[in-house]
């Protein structure tokens, strides 16, 4: 490792960045979403997640046997959402000398979304299965960022081989980058500092004690 000496001219010393999809309204985009199986069942990654405005999003802890505090306390986002995330692979597409539309290049970006923009790619699934198809996404309001998805006719990036095989290198450290920007991974305390609960102890040491063992010792 080399020693540099530099001043505050360096743009390329910055921390990681998680450029996801975000669209302006009208903005309209032909684009696939990338598959890691040939069985559609490695598109998403997804999480249990408490947000709202102006507050960090949170891995939800709650598990089927036990609800913890951040199902519990009374606030705006105590029911948790799914949050979900996939790779898209959008297009950029030309025209060659014979006017067949041809693609020149492409981009790969993360793409995170809620419950409702899910439903809307599993109705687009059962009738033009994602693995085979590309979409037609528009954005109708960028400030939700509200997006109408419509089918298309065949999937540009999965129809050749090796294309499939080059983009699929490049996807996958992206895919896997996806679950930490799904939420935070919080303790309960800083659950707690995130409500606003003012509660002195922490709850995340084992509760469990052996009263009998704590007797004998202090006898």
């Amino acid at each position: 490792m080399t020693v540099e000496s530099f001043g505050t001219e360096r743009e390329d010393i910055q921390g990681n960045k998680f450029n996801k999809l975000k669209m302006k309204t009208d903005d309209e985009i032909r684009c696939g979403v990338i598959f890691f199986d040939e069985e559609g069942k490695k598109i998403f990654l997804g999480a249990k997640v408490h947000t709202q405005k102006d507050m960090k999003t949170f891995l939800c802890k709650s598990i089927k046997e036990k609800k913890e505090i951040c199902c519990t306390h009374v606030y705006g986002a105590n029911i948790p959402k799914y949050h979900i995330g996939c790779i898209i692979i959008s297009y950029i597409l030309g025209k060659d000398d014979s006017g067949k539309t041809k693609l020149k290049d492409y981009d790969l970006t993360p793409w995170l979304f809620w419950e409702k923009t899910y439903q809307k790619l599993v109705s687009a699934d059962k009738e033009f299965p994602l693995v085979s198809h590309d979409l037609k996404l528009k954005c109708t309001n960028g400030e939700y960022q509200t997006i109408d998805i419509q089918s298309c006719k065949e999937s540009i990036w999965a129809s050749s081989p090796s294309l499939k095989k080059k983009i699929l290198e490049e996807a996958k450290p992206l895919y896997e980058s996806l679950s930490r920007n799904l939420g935070a991974e919080v303790s309960v305390s800083e659950i707690k500092e995130i409500l606003s609960i003012d509660v002195t102890g922490s709850d995340d040491a084992a509760t469990d004690v052996d009263l009998g063992s704590v007797v004998d010792s202090l006898a």
